[in-house]
């Protein structure tokens, strides 16, 4: 996943901004994870979940509660209220796709068609 308007909040305000926004969004983002769930950022405003046991239903589930938690305003240091959303890819393992690589490529693509919507 990435954020929407991440850009414009460093164009505007500043990196030191945008490094506020990051924490504040990984800490809401962590809120939302189960026991056994993995989330890294990947750099810049890129974000990853890898969550076991969690089918296509689940993570459906899930990104609609990564959504709701970053959704509110994010008030920087300056007093200034921000917003940000996030865009989101997500693939499953199967039998056909099991390999990390595989599944962060899938992940990927959908981040992409996702953003085109």
């Amino acid at each position: 996943m990435d954020l929407d308007g991440f850009k414009q909040i460093n164009d505007q305000f500043g990196h030191p901004s945008g490094d506020q926004v990051l924490i504040e969004v990984a800490r809401r983002l962590s809120q939302q994870m189960r026991h056994g769930d993995l989330l890294a950022r990947l750099g810049g405003d890129e974000f990853a979940v890898v969550a076991r046991c969690c089918d296509y239903d689940d993570a459906i589930a899930m990104v609609r509660r990564l959504k709701d938690s970053i959704r509110p305003d994010i008030q920087l240091a300056n007093g200034a209220k921000v917003r940000v959303g996030i865009s989101v890819g997500t693939a499953t393992s199967s039998l056909v796709c099991t390999e990390a690589t595989e599944l962060f490529d899938q992940a990927d693509k959908a981040l992409y068609l996702s953003k085109l919507r």
